[in-house]
């Protein structure tokens, strides 16, 4: 619900408070692929080179430790190969 609702309100323009709920889907699932990526997504668009390059780095790290061969959840059909 998190992952969804930070999405929604990415769309809408309102990145500070799409990064507020993709830290709380982190929280709960520190390696979620997608939410650190959309992470680094946000904070591009908010021109926060330094904060998204860290997010980049987290999502090369959590791609790293993803072992299965099948899609990343919630990317849309995205894998890891």
């Amino acid at each position: 619900a998190y992952l969804l609702r930070g999405l929604i309100l990415d769309m809408e323009g309102l990145e500070e408070r799409a990064l507020v709920e993709y830290q709380k889907v982190l929280w709960l699932k520190p390696d979620f692929v997608m939410a650190h990526y959309l992470s680094a997504k946000a904070h591009g668009n908010l021109k926060d080179k330094e904060k998204k390059q860290r997010c980049l780095r987290n999502t090369i790290k959590a791609l790293e430790q993803y072992n299965e061969q099948g899609n990343i959840p919630f990317s849309g059909g995205l894998s890891r190969s």
